[in-house]
C-alpha cells in the first residue's frame, strides 16, 4: 500500500502522524510526505510579520527554508519515508498581483485564505490531479487550527477528483474540542483507528524533535514534548485517520 501525506509545512505530517507513518513503513507500506509550502521566500524585503517570526524561531530569513528542509529530510530519513518539497512559499511570504503581502498578523494567519489565492488553489488542484496516483491513499489535513496554508492544501485536494483521507493537525488538535473536530470532518467520513506500539510513539517523538527550529514554538523542551505525545497517544489509543467518501466532498 502506498500512502501520500500532503503536508502544508515542513513538519505538519510528521507532527500529526509520525507514529502511524513509522508503523506503516514497518508493515511494508511505502510513504511519501509531500510538503507543499516549501518554496524559497522572495528575494525582496520580508514583511514585519515574517521578520518577527524569524526572530522567534531564531533563524535568519535568508536561510530559514534551507534549515527547515534539512530538518524535514532528517525526520523523513529517520522514519524511512520518502519526501518531496514543493516550490510554493509559506503564506507569510506570499503577496497579491500588486506585490502587497497577504498575511500580516496572527489573525491573518489563522483566518480565511485571501480571495487573491483562488487561482493558486485551482493550480494546486490541477497539480494534484496530474501527480497523485488514484491507487494511493492520499492523506490531507483536517485544518484544525484554521492555518491558511492548511486550508489552501485541503481545498485544493478536495477540488481534485481523488479519494481522500484526513489527519488531525497537530499540535492544533490538542486545543480543539470534539465539536470543533466534528465540524471539520467531511460528510460521511469514516473513522479508522490504528493501534501503535510503544516503539512507534517513541520514534514519533524522536522524529518530531528533528525539527529543532520549531520545538520551542510549541513546547518548553524535549521533555515536555515527550510527555505530551505519550499522553496523546494513550488518549487516542494509537493513531486515527478519517476516510472520506470521495475526492470531491
Amino acid at each position: 500500500m502506498q500512502w501520500i501525506y500532503l503536508s502544508p509545512h515542513l513538519d505538519d505530517a510528521v507532527y500529526s502522524c509520525g507514529g502511524l507513518i513509522d508503523a506503516q513503513i514497518e508493515a511494508g507500506d511505502t510513504v511519501l510526505i509531500w510538503t507543499i509550502c516549501a518554496g524559497e521566500p522572495p528575494a525582496s524585503q520580508f514583511s514585519p510579520f515574517a521578520r518577527s517570526l524569524h526572530a522567534y524561531w531564531g533563524v535568519d530569513g535568508k536561510t530559514v527554508v534551507r534549515l527547515r528542509k534539512e530538518e524535514d529530510r532528517s525526520a523523513c530519513v529517520f522514519l524511512g519515508a520518502d519526501w518531496q518539497h514543493g516550490d510554493l512559499p509559506d503564506c507569510i511570504y506570499r503577496g497579491d498581483a500588486a506585490g502587497e503581502y497577504l498575511y500580516l498578523s496572527e489573525e491573518d494567519l489563522f483566518g480565511t485564505p485571501s480571495l487573491a489565492e483562488a487561482p493558486l488553489i485551482e493550480n494546486l488542484a490541477r497539480l494534484f490531479e496530474a501527480s497523485l496516483p488514484p491507487a494511493a491513499r492520499i492523506v490531507v489535513p483536517l485544518t484544525l487550527g484554521n492555518h491558511v496554508d492548511h486550508q489552501v492544501v485541503r481545498q485544493a485536494a478536495e477540488a481534485a477528483d481523488l479519494p481522500l483521507w484526513y489527519y488531525a493537525d497537530y499540535p492544533y488538535a490538542r486545543q480543539s474540542s470534539a465539536l470543533a473536530l466534528m465540524a471539520k470532518l467531511p460528510q460521511g467520513a469514516r473513522l479508522h483507528r490504528f493501534p501503535l506500539e510503544a516503539r512507534h510513539v517513541t520514534r514519533h517523538i524522536e522524529a518530531m524533535a528533528r525539527y529543532a527550529s520549531q520545538l520551542t514554538s510549541f513546547w518548553t523542551d524535549k521533555a515536555a514534548l515527550t510527555a505530551e505525545m505519550r499522553a496523546w497517544a494513550d488518549a487516542l489509543g494509537g493513531a486515527v485517520l478519517w476516510e472520506g467518501k470521495s475526492g470531491k466532498v
